[in-house]
């Protein structure tokens, strides 16, 4: 059985440097191995409608032909599929070719999964062979969405994932009475593991996404597999069995999608259509750097960043003299291109790339405590690439990851310019004035202390990250 794998699709254009991606290339890449006459199954492990530059202003539809043209068997969702609500996403489900699958979020009105027009699993014949999928999320994310419905359930990932390959193998069941079962994972890593080992006995493949990096497993976790980012990865996966229903062997060619690779032309057409519908507003030049912005998200979910210190600065700044902010607080996980900005021209599109989200800047009353459990909650997770990680501006902290979650943070200065004439240590009964983004406010990402405090300025008169940064560059 050969498996065509990949995760985490945001951009449908190539970027500039190797292996440039792009749907174009990636497309006739799966294409050229799905002819293949072995038997095949192609799935995807989630992320692939927001956030991007194209999804600010299509909310999504950009990628419905891309992922309709290829040939995808299953897919699992993963979090940014629910960013712009329920609704807008079953809207998009509904018009996919493909079956979406979420095994362990359910409705508790519906008793169904959690998206109208998903399953919770799906048997495929591939081969001669029943081969049954599941989706498992991990509860981590839930917690960062803003338009989660109350009526969702989350059950326990290695629990129902157990449950549901037992259900798929029951050899009794001739609508189940699978030969394999292979989960389609939308977790980090060690979470992936995890299951792995936990249900190392009724699921014989884990293929994931959510981390942005390519993976191949070894040793407990030999049958993890993650793909990398962007169409700039795809894993052909085989496997080989000692006899029916049972893995001896699992080998990965990990293809690169470089220039060498042809564009396939009607998905060229598709890309270029959304380009140019883009690219009249996204191509103004709106400054200049000189010095290369570092983006990539295993840099700004793990430590502090140029890109996330000039963020933070410039929202702090831009509040600094009308309410008198302190302190400018943000997540790693809002700067969400993951690549590098040389230096030279930044454009529009350079700025919504990097920010996606529309949430705008919000300015809040705090404790030093509150700000204290806030820095203590961006680094528990540490060191996973996980986008609650905290870049800051008008204080500097240190923490140590040897040390408990929850007991990390230590030497928190708060800068001179923020009012004394030296730096001096966050005072934790003193209150101070952050502004922070509205999502982080809300309480999401584990940022609960936020929004113990006074709110100051609202999200309806807050400023977004693509104004802030034109409004720097103009030099307002």
């Amino acid at each position: 059985l050969r498996i065509l794998h990949f995760n985490d699709v945001y951009h449908v254009a190539a970027s500039a440097k190797e292996p440039v991606g792009g749907a174009a290339r990636f497309g006739h890449l799966m294409h050229t191995l799905q002819q293949s006459d072995t038997p095949t199954l192609t799935l995807f492990s989630g992320d692939a409608y927001f956030p991007s530059l194209e999804s600010s202003i299509s909310r999504g539809e950009h990628m419905l032909p891309v992922l309709n043209k290829l040939k995808i068997d299953a897919a699992a969702f993963g979090n940014h599929e629910f960013d712009q609500g329920i609704e807008v996403l079953e809207g998009l489900v509904r018009r996919n070719n493909f079956p979406w699958v979420i095994s362990n979020l359910t409705d508790k009105d519906t008793g169904g999964p959690a998206a109208t027009g998903s399953v919770t699993h799906l048997v495929k014949e591939v081969g001669g062979m029943r081969v049954g999928i599941i989706g498992i999320v991990e509860k981590e994310w839930l917690d960062t969405l803003p338009c989660l419905p109350p009526t969702f359930q989350y059950h326990d990932f290695i629990a129902e994932a157990r449950t549901m390959a037992e259900k798929l193998r029951d050899k009794s069941d001739p609508e189940m009475a699978c030969d394999l079962v292979i989960c389609l994972s939308h977790m980090r890593l060690p979470n992936d593991i995890k299951l792995a080992d936990a249900c190392k006995d009724v699921v014989d493949l884990v293929l994931s996404g959510h981390d942005h990096f390519y993976y191949l497993g070894s040793g407990i976790d030999s049958r993890v597999i993650k793909s990398g980012t962007d169409f700039r990865d795809l894993s052909e996966i085989t496997l080989t069995l000692a006899r029916p229903g049972a893995v001896s062997k699992v080998d990965v060619v990990r293809h690169r999608v470089t220039r060498q690779i042809e564009e396939e032309k009607e998905i060229s057409e598709m890309v270029d259509k959304i380009e140019a519908h883009l690219s009249k507003a996204m191509d103004k030049v709106v400054g200049f750097t000189t010095t290369t912005w570092d983006a990539r998200s295993t840099v700004c979910r793990t430590q502090e960043s140029n890109i996330g210190s000039l963020s933070a600065d410039l929202m702090r700044l831009c509040y600094a003299e009308t309410i008198g902010v302190q302190i400018g607080f943000l997540c790693g996980g809002a700067i969400r291109s993951d690549k590098v900005y040389e230096t030279g021209e930044v454009k529009l599109r350079d700025i919504m790339e990097i920010f996606p989200f529309d949430d705008p800047v919000v300015v809040v009353r705090l404790t030093g405590d509150q700000i204290r459990r806030a820095l203590e909650n961006g680094v528990s997770k540490w060191p996973a690439q996980e986008g609650r990680f905290p870049q800051v501006s008008g204080l500097r902290f240190q923490f140590d990851p040897r040390r408990a979650p929850g007991d990390r943070v230590s030497d928190t200065d708060v800068d001179s310019e923020c009012g004394g004439e030296e730096d001096e240590l966050l005072d934790m009964s003193a209150e101070y004035i952050v502004a922070t983004r509205d999502y982080m406010y809300q309480g999401h990402d584990g940022y609960e202390a936020l929004n113990e405090g006074e709110l100051l300025l609202d999200e309806e008169n807050g400023i977004s990250f693509s104004n802030l940064y034109r409004r720097f560059f103009h030099g307002l």
